[in-house]
């Protein structure tokens, strides 16, 4: 037997993962905790408020197409939280450490999904429970107005509408688990992948804002893609409704709604950004970070 040699074990991915975990909850303790004690207010300030929240006399409802919107704010912000205080290329803690470098940073992102995931439930709890103290109701059950040709919602008349009755359906109280989740990998993806990421971003924005005056101008290919990709977050986040103000004969305007959610278009396109933000975060945590 040799005497002064020492094994060094790679610690298993089990042991990692709940290490990671127990690391990320730490590092956003205090913002979760500022977030979920936000929440808690609100649900106590909430029906003192119903009277403004509804000054024709209605019950307030909470429409779930609205949610996923507020949990792509939180999800915008976790990979801050989660990589605070990490450096990406050159010598860093996390890319010495006896794992696999790529490993060890998809355990992280996956570690920051879960306690996301947590907040997003919590959150999603004190919403309804908020509504329901207010005399409100969680989801929608109305008559709407769908725009039967939706061109015509462009401000001229509204021709033809049909009622259309709509209850909120099972699904749409995922929609915000899934859109924070793609955001949430893209950011983090996004944070990670650049040596400058605030410069990318820039970047990035001033090139969105280039196409999209393109689409003002009539360009085509500019208006096509501002549409593809307009459409595809749409229903991401919505799941794919749209209304839009339109005039009646009578020289009344109403809300009128040219799309309404549909579970089938919803599902592909989460399927097509959970792919591409998925494959994004992987790309980036696989990078070599030496130097």
């Amino acid at each position: 037997m040799m005497r002064g040699s020492a094994s060094v074990r790679t610690p298993s991915t089990t042991v990692v993962a709940m290490e990671q975990l127990r690391i990320v909850g730490l590092a956003i303790r205090r913002e979760a905790l500022l977030l979920c004690a936000g929440l808690v207010l609100l649900v106590l300030v909430l029906p003192f408020f119903e009277a403004d929240l509804t000054p024709d006399g209605r019950s307030f409802v909470l429409d779930p197409g609205d949610l996923g919107y507020l949990a792509v704010l939180v999800a915008l912000a976790t990979p801050l939280g989660v990589w605070k205080g990490e450096r990406f290329f050159g010598e860093s803690l996390l890319w010495t450490v006896p794992v696999d470098h790529a490993r060890h940073a998809r355990l992280k992102i996956a570690a920051g999904w879960l306690w996301l995931m947590a907040v997003i439930a919590f959150g999603l709890l004190m919403i309804v429970l908020g509504v329901s103290l207010a005399g409100g109701t969680a989801g929608v059950d109305e008559t709407r107005l769908l725009v039967v040709n939706p061109e015509l919602a462009r401000g001229g008349p509204a021709g033809r509408l049909t009622e259309v009755r709509w209850t909120s359906q099972a699904w749409q109280w995922v929609l915000p688990f899934t859109a924070a989740t793609a955001v949430y990998l893209a950011a983090s993806a996004f944070l990670i992948g650049f040596r400058r990421p605030l410069v990318w971003g820039v970047g990035c924005w001033l090139f969105v804002l280039g196409v999209v005056s393109l689409a003002e101008e009539r360009i085509a290919w500019a208006t096509t893609t501002v549409d593809g990709v307009g459409h595809a977050l749409n229903l991401l986040l919505s799941g794919g409704s749209a209304s839009a103000s339109v005039l009646l004969e009578s020289g009344e305007r109403v809300r009128g709604w040219t799309r309404l959610p549909a579970i089938e278009g919803w599902a592909a396109a989460t399927a097509m950004w959970l792919a591409l933000t998925g494959a994004a975060a992987w790309t980036a945590t696989g990078r070599n970070r030496e130097g």
